[in-house]
Order: structure tokens, then C-alpha cells, then sequence
């Protein structure tokens, strides 16, 4: 990948992105759905076709890793159990 950009991509049925070579796992509400990601040389983010930030990593990635969940992130605002 570029050192810095942005793609359109869709997150497939088993709710993973698959990013330089890692699957982010992102979450059942996304399944087959579009996001957008942008990266720069400190992180990555997706963002919902919305503009919604659904969740934000460190970028790149360490070497060896080949899967990161949700509990990786370093920011998440979706598939959070509601509060009440």
C-alpha cells in the first residue's frame, strides 16, 4: 500500500476487512457492507459510508501480524452494547 490514501471496500461475510495483509475483523452489523479506509503512516481508520468512524488502528501494522479483532483498535464506535 501507499504510505498514505483512502479505498472503498467491502467487508465480507465472515464481518473482515482484509487490509496489507491483515484481516480486521470489524463486527456482525458490518457483514457485506461498504466502508472507506484511510491510512497515513501513524494509523488506519474506517469509516461507514455514513461518515461514521467505526473503528481506528495503529498503522502499519507490526510485523507477522495476520488478524486483528475489534479488541485491537485503538478507537471503536460501532458494535458497542448499548447503555442503559
Amino acid at each position: 500500500m501507499e504510505a498514505t490514501g483512502s479505498k472503498l471496500m467491502r467487508v465480507n461475510k465472515n464481518r473482515c476487512l482484509r487490509v496489507a495483509g491483515v484481516e480486521l475483523y470489524l463486527g456482525k452489523l458490518l457483514r457485506s457492507t461498504m466502508v472507506k479506509v484511510i491510512w497515513d503512516q501513524t494509523e488506519l481508520m474506517v469509516i461507514s459510508t455514513d461518515g461514521e468512524l467505526i473503528t481506528k488502528y495503529d498503522y502499519p501494522f507490526p510485523d507477522g501480524v495476520t488478524y486483528l479483532s475489534l479488541k485491537h483498535a485503538t478507537a471503536k464506535f460501532q458494535n458497542q452494547p448499548e447503555m442503559g
